[in-house]
Parts: C-alpha cells; sequence; structure tokens
C-alpha cells in the first residue's frame, strides 16, 4: 500500500535514502525527520511516496503508523510554509484583555474573576489584536498554538447556559435550557 504526498513548489526537501532521514525546507524554517518505512522521492514529478518494508501479522499497526508519518510530513510542510493562526473571542461583561507594557510582554486577562489573571507570552509566539475581546495568536508551530491556545481558553471555559467565556472564532455552541420549576 502506497501513500503519495505532493511536495508544494516553495519548498525544497533533502533526502538520505540509507538512513531515511530528510529535512524539509521551507520559506519561514526548515524541519528534520527520520522515518522507519521506506521512502521514495520523484524529483520530476515532485512526489514523496511512503511504503512499508514489509506485510507481517502487523499489518494494521505498521500501517497506523505509517499513517501517522504521512501527516506528520504534511504538517511539517504546513508549518514551514505558512504562518498559523487561531482566534480567540472573549464573551462576557467585562472580559477583556489588555498587554502590560513591561520589558517582558505579559497579557492581563479580566474574566469576571475578583482578581486579574497574568499571562506571560511566549517569544515564540506573535499576538495581534482588533478589539480587546478578539485576540489573534500565530506561530509556525501547529502544537504549540493549539496548546498555548487551550492553556488561555482553560482559565474561563463557555458556558453552555449563558454563552459567556472564551471561545475559538469558528466553534459552535448550544445554549442548553434552564430548568423548568
Amino acid at each position: 500500500m502506497l501513500k503519495k504526498i505532493k511536495i508544494p513548489k516553495n519548498i525544497s526537501v533533502l533526502f538520505n535514502y540509507k538512513t531515511n532521514f530528510f529535512i524539509i525546507k521551507g520559506p519561514l524554517d526548515s524541519k528534520f525527520i527520520k522515518c522507519p518505512f521506506k521512502i521514495f522521492f520523484i524529483k520530476n514529478k515532485r512526489h514523496i511516496v511512503i511504503v512499508n518494508n514489509s506485510f507481517s501479522k502487523k499489518f494494521n499497526s505498521k500501517n497506523k503508523e505509517k499513517n501517522l508519518y504521512f501527516f506528520i510530513i504534511k504538517k511539517f510542510f504546513l508549518e514551514v510554509s505558512k504562518v498559523l493562526t487561531k482566534k480567540l473571542i472573549f464573551v462576557g461583561l467585562g472580559y477583556r484583555f489588555f498587554f502590560l507594557d513591561t520589558p517582558i510582554p505579559i497579557l492581563k486577562l479580566k474574566l469576571g474573576y475578583s482578581h486579574d489573571i497574568f499571562f506571560k507570552p511566549s517569544l515564540n509566539l506573535k499576538y495581534n489584536y482588533v478589539k480587546n475581546t478578539s485576540l489573534f495568536l500565530q506561530s509556525t508551530c501547529f502544537n504549540f498554538l493549539n496548546l498555548i491556545s487551550a492553556q488561555i481558553k482553560t482559565y474561563k471555559k463557555p458556558n453552555a447556559y449563558k454563552k459567556k467565556g472564551i471561545y475559538y472564532a469558528k466553534e459552535k455552541t448550544f445554549l442548553k435550557k434552564f430548568k423548568k420549576i
């Protein structure tokens, strides 16, 4: 069973057949990966083909592992070529964020508690905002971006009854009905 991955035009791939180690270089970053499967690189069609080494009793686990490497390589192509963005929306009366002007930038969150929450942003992330109710997080690392956005979201989880909290931009929520007395 073969898995083909098309290489985008703005990305170059350096490959070593003996060790199955390759480098993915793009306009923003470069990534390294070593794959336990046989990989063929077709230069004229700009494809990478992943092939199983052997057919054994553990075919399903090998197939799952091959699919995992397939998606990791595709994710690396995305990370080295584009800046990824997540948008967080603060919904609720008085739910805001502010950037404090200090040598180390600090994000101050007002989320309806009796105290303010301070969050130290990472240097790998860029923060943008239009209003102080919608925050844009930008990074080249997909997993790191998801981790930081989920960490900010845990400070005020969405409320299913009042529709207050921190939401992702295209997150769909359904309001629950209150109990009737």
